[in-house]
């Protein structure tokens, strides 16, 4: 299924625009910021409720829009990061300089610290309790008049406004997937299995890996892909996990037991479209896995600012129930097809595509 980027919705889907109104205490007037020797510096800006149109679930515009309650705005200018975070029902507050800001970080691939005089913004949106990244946000209008490229921020500024768009993937097993596995010389044709949790049957996507030989383990690549808004300002704080855990099921199957795992990139921006790239090593003999992904990430840079905000691009807001993919609604007879809410993140891999109901113990590792 679609969803809009925040960590576990199987689908991915785009957030409608959504914005973030920031403005002064005094509505039409500014609130100037004045330096030690009494010139005029900058603005004070805040941030409610108000300003902020609803967003949907995560990892689908639905999903964002319904989950997010966390926010954070960071505006870079002269080598400075100036950053404040806020609740939903909360207030923010924050000063910035005068001078032109970046409407979108540079390009992706180039570096998100601006050159010269001239600054960049951006807002992410998300869940407060465990910092789930769900939509990325760009500078949109100053007081009421759009940006284009860069936005100038003066002592007339009331108001910034941001536009939000949801982080994406979709799992399937069809083409066009966001989880891919590209072992070199091992070919497996990715099937929908019957899984059953709880007494309750899901229709999960399963992507066969190759298994080791002869006590010797097969390493394995995979690619996962995510469309970020603004990706050149979603800066990867660490290197990012990828948990695993063998599945206990009530048929002899045994649990797949990966080790070595790795993503890479993990420095950098986070690439967009472009696919984050996992390894791991698979035992030899049959058996069920689980894969759940958490890249942490940070608005703007790093460096100079030492203590940024951490959040994680997950697989879903779930990300210990598996991902079921455009499959989400299984055996709803009301919704049998549309995937666009399920909240899972986490993925099944096997050694081979298993038939007949698999029944399973356990739904994954406490998170």
């Amino acid at each position: 299924m679609k969803k809009a980027f925040f960590a576990g919705i199987v689908a991915l889907l785009a957030l409608t625009m959504v914005t973030c109104d920031l403005f002064s205490p005094e509505g039409d007037k500014a609130d100037i910021v004045y330096d030690a020797n009494g010139n005029p510096w900058g603005v004070n800006l805040k941030f409610g409720d108000d300003s902020i149109d609803s967003i949907g679930r995560a990892l689908t515009k639905t999903n964002a829009l319904t989950y997010t309650n966390y926010y954070e705005v960071a505006f870079m200018y002269d080598g400075k990061v100036y950053r404040t975070s806020w609740r939903k029902g909360q207030t923010g507050r924050i000063a910035v300089p005068f001078g032109d800001y970046f409407s979108v970080a540079p390009a992706a691939g180039a570096s998100p610290v601006p050159t010269g005089n001239t600054g960049a913004a951006i807002l992410f949106a998300g869940t407060y309790a465990n910092r789930d990244l769900l939509a990325v946000g760009k500078l949109a209008k100053i007081n009421e008049t759009a940006v284009t490229t860069t936005a100038v921020i003066d002592s007339a500024t009331t108001k910034v406004t941001f536009a939000l768009d949801a982080l994406e993937n979709e799992i399937k097993t069809a083409a066009g997937s966001t989880f891919t596995v590209t072992t070199t010389g091992f070919t497996g044709t990715p099937a929908d299995v019957i899984v059953k949790i709880d007494n309750v049957e899901s229709k999960i996507p399963l992507f066969p890996v190759k298994p080791g030989t002869a006590g010797t383990p097969a390493t394995n690549t995979a690619t996962w892909t995510i469309t970020c808004p603004n990706s050149a300002g979603v800066i990867i704080k660490e290197a990012g996990t990828l948990d695993t855990v063998g599945i206990l099921t009530d048929a002899p199957i045994p649990g797949l037991l990966i080790d070595n795992t790795g993503i890479t990139p993990a420095s950098g921006a986070v690439p967009s479209p472009a696919a984050f790239t996992l390894s791991f090593d698979v035992p030899d003999g049959d058996g069920l896995g689980w894969l759940a992904i958490d890249i942490p990430v940070c608005a703007l840079v790093i460096a100079p600012d030492t203590s940024p905000g951490i959040w994680h691009i997950r697989g879903g807001l779930k990300n210990y129930e598996f991902d079921q993919g455009e499959n989400f609604g299984y055996p709803n007879a009301f919704n049998p097809t549309v995937g666009n809410n399920s909240l899972g993140g986490g993925l099944l891999i096997g050694t081979k595509v298993f038939t007949g109901i698999i029944e399973i113990y356990t739904s994954g590792p406490t998170p």
